[in-house]
């Protein structure tokens, strides 16, 4: 196996990704979002065990695979360590690199995503206090009906913020429905439907 072709082509995905990024900055809505169907959630709506629930959010927080700036970093990290041992004078074998490139790559990424994360959490905080969500207008991105969990776009004080949503309402909700905030709990916003909006902008 050519490795090197690997490296160069993981390396140019990496630079893409990474460079759409940073252009779109720390809250580029599409880039930005975890391409996730909030597993946790439902195993806490699922009434799992607690012990379960720390081990699946731990894991998810520290190995973000549903993340598409996890896999941007991966590659770009993972390219370009597997081109530069390639190229050392130490004499390495490509069995030898293939491992320390992986593993880079992926403590690289993890770590890299939870700091954006925190850093965008932290940011958030600052800007939007919990009243801002009463009566918050939105959309909704994943479809959900009363006795299930979605996922919903609001714009809340200026700033456009995807959240997991639920709704007392006994109809389904689907993607595009305009939604109004009624309640925020535990970071999940119970909505209903909003009649006074007809559309997605």
């Amino acid at each position: 196996m050519n490795f090197i072709t690997l490296y160069q082509a993981c390396l140019t995905f990496g630079i893409i990704f990474v460079g759409l990024a940073a252009v779109g900055g720390l809250d580029g809505a599409d880039f930005d979002t975890d391409f996730e169907t909030d597993i946790l959630g439902q195993a806490q709506d699922s009434q799992t065990p607690p012990a379960i629930l720390s081990v699946v959010g731990w894991l998810k927080a520290a190995l973000p695979l549903l993340n598409l700036r996890f896999w941007a970093f991966f590659a770009l990290i993972f390219g370009l360590t597997g081109l530069l041992l390639t190229r050392s004078p130490h004499g390495l074998t490509p069995q030898s690199i293939l491992p320390l490139a992986f593993g880079l790559g992926i403590c690289f990424a993890s770590g890299s995503v939870n700091i954006l994360r925190w850093l965008r959490r932290d940011q958030s905080n600052t800007l939007i206090q919990v009243e801002d969500f009463a009566g918050a207008m939105g959309w909704v991105e994943i479809p959900f009906e009363a006795e299930t969990r979605g996922k919903v776009k609001l714009e809340v004080a200026g700033s456009y913020l995807y959240m997991p949503a639920r709704s007392s309402e006994a109809r389904s909700f689907n993607v595009g429905d305009p939604i109004l905030v009624v309640g925020l709990e535990n970071n999940l916003v119970w909505v209903v439907a909003d009649d006074r909006l007809d559309g997605k902008d």
